[in-house]
């Protein structure tokens, strides 16, 4: 018998917090551009809200504060001392950042409940599922911002679906998985969609629950997938989509027939940090390079944002922490191995963390298994197995 994992009254009000914290950048980007700064205010109003709401009301001996607040500290520290020397952000730059930082603790002290996560998921999707019937142009609706900025938004709340299903031990469907791979694919995000690729890898190799990689119920419900996604192939091919998106994607390459941008700005930021040991150190001042300056000091690129913007010690931090948070989840033979490893991935062609809307969720990943008491994850299975156990005994 299917039982509910039983959510708290405090966490429910926590994701929803968290889900429309996430959704005031959406709304930015897609609808109301003119609303921006409203909806920072709000944003950050959301992100204290929800970290005051986990922190007061989770158990604080599940956590360890301490090595949590000291990699917050250093975050903080090396964006200040980054800030002094390049002068790449602003200083009220400096204090938006709190707000990741309250989304990620209050990440950690969350168990998310699935079912307002599934209806913002499935209605982003859906958003996107009409334009695309519609047959509308891809630049209609992204006029102000990159088309890639759509399957960022995307694997933001498909990461929250994961979370959400993972600590309540359920099975991550597949048809999550063709929605973003389908909308990547009608963008054009190359990235992207080796992303889905990946994340769909880890869903079949990494079965929760107990589930073999392949049995009978697996079986039917990737011959499922297959069959919808050559459905959706077919009505691409009938009604012109596939004709547009081949198009796009025949633009793009003779666009960077020779070299693509993204590398001749890695080689020209490395080449200026190359010759200043302090811009080694702190990170090279974006403005004085032409590559990165012609497009608004955007480097497409989440790592050199991050040295840029918080220096090479910080750098150092998230990478160990991102090899011991990953080997940690192969170890465990957890789907988070791959919704982080996704999240890394996509770092390489778009900005979208560091400080974008991938930091509270990487932050989350990386200091789960830093900062996560011993005993923690078996408590919390115990919890589940006694709700499960009660429920049984009143039917």
């Amino acid at each position: 018998m299917e039982t509910r994992f039983q959510i708290k009254r405090h966490e429910k009000l926590s994701t929803i917090l968290i889900l429309l914290f996430f959704m005031c950048d959406v709304s930015v980007t897609l609808w109301a551009h003119n609303l921006a700064g409203f909806f920072a205010y709000a944003s950050f109003v959301l992100a204290t809200m929800a970290a005051g709401v986990s922190m007061v009301n989770a158990s604080q001996r599940k956590i360890n504060v301490k090595k949590e607040a000291c990699v917050y500290c250093i975050a903080l520290l090396s964006y200040v001392l980054s800030f002094l020397y390049n002068g790449n952000i602003l200083f009220t730059d400096v204090l938006w950042y709190f707000k990741y930082l309250f989304i990620a603790s209050a990440l950690l002290r969350t168990t998310l409940w699935l079912f307002p996560v599934k209806i913002v998921f499935w209605g982003l999707v859906s958003y996107f599922g009409f334009i695309i019937l519609k047959a509308t142009d891809i630049n209609v609706i992204t006029n102000q911002v990159s088309y890639n900025i759509i399957s960022v938004y995307l694997f933001v709340f498909i990461s929250l679906y994961y979370i959400s299903a993972v600590s309540q031990k359920k099975e991550v469907s597949y048809l999550p998985l063709i929605a973003v791979a389908v909308i990547c694919f009608w963008t054009g995000s190359r990235s992207s969609i080796i992303a889905s690729i990946v994340l769909a890898l880890g869903t079949i190799l990494f079965p929760q629950n107990g589930e073999k990689v392949l049995n009978k119920k697996r079986i039917q419900r990737m011959l499922i997938g297959g069959l919808f996604l050559i459905a959706i192939y077919y009505y691409f091919t009938t009604h012109g989509l596939m004709e547009y998106i081949l198009q796009q994607y025949n633009t793009k390459a003779e666009l960077e027939l020779l070299k693509d941008t993204r590398f001749v700005i890695i080689q020209s930021y490395l080449d200026s940090c190359r010759q200043s040991p302090l811009s080694f150190i702190f990170g090279a001042k974006l403005t004085s390079i032409p590559t990165i300056k012609m497009f608004m000091t955007n480097p497409h690129n989440m790592y050199i944002r991050m040295h840029a913007n918080f220096g090479l010690f910080f750098c150092v931090m998230i990478f160990f922490l991102s090899i011991n948070a990953l080997f940690f989840y192969l170890r465990k033979k957890s789907l988070y191995f791959f919704a982080l490893l996704v999240l890394l991935l996509r770092g390489f062609s778009d900005i979208v963390g560091f400080s974008g809307n991938f930091d509270p969720l990487i932050y989350y990943f990386i200091l789960g298994p830093l900062c996560y008491k011993r005993g923690m994850e078996k408590q919390r299975e115990l919890e589940y197995f006694r709700w499960r156990k009660d429920i049984e005994k009143v039917y």
